[in-house]
């Protein structure tokens, strides 16, 4: 209200829901799961509670990310941001998907509190 701006909250399976108008969103940001499957089991005892497919990235904790690129254009506007968490080591992959897809141009990389790349923001571009 603050800021005078309209914003819907949808939960879902990535783009599985009814509830997605294709392409009608400025924004989508996600926290998906992007720990590699054979890390899991050697995570911090504190990440137990969370349930493994929250966690689970698959071989190399970018499965999620390969889904998310390929399909946000349909979603977004041109010129709409696509922002991810990610993992340690996993900038440099997500950096080639979002290039290798031809929808997105890199905007920012964030870095957390100890320095290391966390948050890629990301723009789309192109007619998809």
């Amino acid at each position: 209200r603050t800021n005078n701006v309209r914003i819907n909250f949808i939960q879902g399976d990535l783009f599985n829901t009814c509830h997605l108008q294709p392409p009608t969103y400025d924004l989508i940001v996600c926290n998906p799961p992007y720990i590699p499957t054979s890390e899991i089991d050697r995570l911090q005892p504190e990440i137990s509670y969370e349930p493994r497919i929250a966690l689970d990235g698959g071989r190399d904790g970018l499965n999620f990310y390969e889904r998310i690129i390929r399909d946000a254009p349909s979603y977004l506007k041109k010129k709409g941001l696509l922002i991810m968490e990610m993992g340690i080591n996993q900038g440099e992959g997500v950096e080639n998907l979002l290039k290798n897809s031809g929808n997105f141009e890199i905007i920012e990389i964030v870095k957390d509190y100890s320095n290391i790349d966390r948050v890629m923001v990301s723009r789309r571009i192109g007619s998809v």
